[in-house]
């Protein structure tokens, strides 16, 4: 992987080079489509696709110039990555990527991102919050793309609230339903929504009991991991 990391930066002189990954869970793998083609990214392009999710949120499948890096910590108990990389890209001109697996990611029944739903998972969504203020203000081009991010943030919490015991979190639980609400006209109109959300978030604001039994017989029919944080 560095072979190919470190080869792609020198060849574009890219602050950042990244390669595509593969993750493997107790019970499935995520792939993406992949090319072997090298693209090299301006800042507006690396933001965009950072926040369509096509670079991968992970630091792992990345190397960043030493002057960058040593700007920047990994802060937080969860989903640390995320706002690291932002950060990077922010400050970053220019990133090569080139989409050939070279990063295999093992998530193990035992990871943090599989553990039981607790209060440090809300960290998720007042990250991808800190992401829509700072492209509200600074990079106003890329909103919606920063708004689809958190929608679909506040999306997954919610499903894991639901199956989770909600009597325990009541509070977390309103303020995520009132985050999901207020993106009611964005969820209809928003091409950056995938179709299975958008479809999710009318069920859930139509009747969040409905939704919550179509989850749980869901989860339980496909054996989703997430019922193995519950």
């Amino acid at each position: 992987m560095f072979e190919t990391l470190i080869n792609n930066a020198l060849k574009t002189g890219a602050e950042i080079s990244a390669c595509g990954m593969a993750v493997f869970y107790p019970d499935k793998t995520s792939l993406q489509p992949a090319e072997a083609q090298i693209r090299l990214l301006n800042k507006s392009e690396s933001i965009s696709w950072l926040l369509k999710g096509k670079l991968y949120w992970s630091a792992n499948n990345k190397i960043y110039i030493s002057a960058l890096a040593k700007k920047l910590k990994f802060e937080g108990a969860i989903n640390e990555d995320v706002l690291f990389n932002f950060h990077a890209f922010i400050k970053a001109e220019s990133t090569v990527f080139q989409d050939v697996i070279k990063y295999k990611y093992m998530v193990r029944s035992n990871s943090v991102s599989m553990s039981k739903f607790g209060p440090k998972y809300m960290q998720t969504i007042a990250v991808s919050k800190e992401i829509v203020d700072f492209v509200s203000k600074n990079m106003p081009a890329h909103l919606d793309e920063a708004k689809a991010l958190d929608f679909s943030k506040n999306i997954s919490l919610f499903n894991l609230l639901l199956l989770a015991n909600r009597n325990l979190y009541q509070k977390e639980y309103d303020l995520v339903l009132n985050n999901l609400k207020s993106y009611s006209d964005f969820s209809r109109n928003s091409p950056y929504i995938p179709r299975k959300q958008r479809l999710a978030y009318l069920a859930l604001t139509a009747s969040p009991r409905i939704y919550s039994g179509l989850l749980k017989l869901y989860c339980s029919l496909s054996n989703s991991d997430v019922t193995k944080r519950t």
